[in-house]
């Protein structure tokens, strides 16, 4: 089999708006998680784990990108029987997703994710104080997955929702809830904004 040398990664710049919450700290494999550790990137797969040579194509740009954690469905035993050659060949700590309800955000994306996080955040550049924006691959779920962070918006199989800290906003239509999610943010930049403008004024 060939090795793949992804090179090193290249990260983007991260524009962080809030504090970080003091958490206890845990360990997947090597990598400490929590309790002041660094932040860590986790990404999933999603690829069939029991294809061995696509599974390790993804790792390789997986790890390019600069993860730290990978997570790869494992809803059959073919898959579980991948893992010991996938957790060989990784450099990243391996997480096992082994639900009993295959999570369409875990190998088996219900939308495609990129372009619409590519939309967001062209929009978000010309913020000057950007919301942090968690974009979702499954509705299931994700109002709790995204809590940390200022509005969420999950998109699966026609269907769309938009979530800020934890809890839901709205159900819509797939194909509405970038246009919806962008108005959301507007809102809360221009909220922020109007407090900043109080606040100084009672100064």
């Amino acid at each position: 089999m060939t090795t793949i040398d992804p090179g090193p990664p290249t990260l983007p710049s991260l524009r962080v708006r809030s504090r970080r919450r003091l958490t206890s700290q845990l360990r997947v494999e090597s990598v400490p998680v929590g309790g002041g550790a660094s932040v860590r990137v986790q990404a999933s797969t999603t690829t069939l784990t029991g294809d061995a040579d696509a599974i390790l194509r993804q790792l390789a740009r997986i790890t390019a990108t600069g993860c730290d954690i990978v997570r790869a469905a494992v809803p059959s035993a073919e898959d579980a029987g991948a893992l010991p050659a996938m957790v060989a060949k990784s450099t990243m700590a391996v997480i096992a997703d082994s639900e009993i309800f295959p999570c369409l955000g875990c190998g088996r994306l219900g939308v495609g994710i990129r372009p619409f996080a590519n939309r967001i955040d062209a929009v978000l550049d010309g913020f000057p104080h950007p919301p942090r924006i968690a974009v979702m691959g499954r509705v299931a779920n994700s109002p709790g997955e995204s809590r940390e962070a200022d509005l969420g918006v999950s998109c699966c199989n026609g269907k769309g929702q938009i979530h800020g800290h934890g809890q839901v906003i709205e159900h819509l239509p797939e194909s509405k809830s970038v246009d919806v999610s962008l108005d959301e943010a507007r809102c809360l930049t221009d909220q922020d904004e109007d407090d900043s403008a109080k606040a100084g004024g009672l100064r």
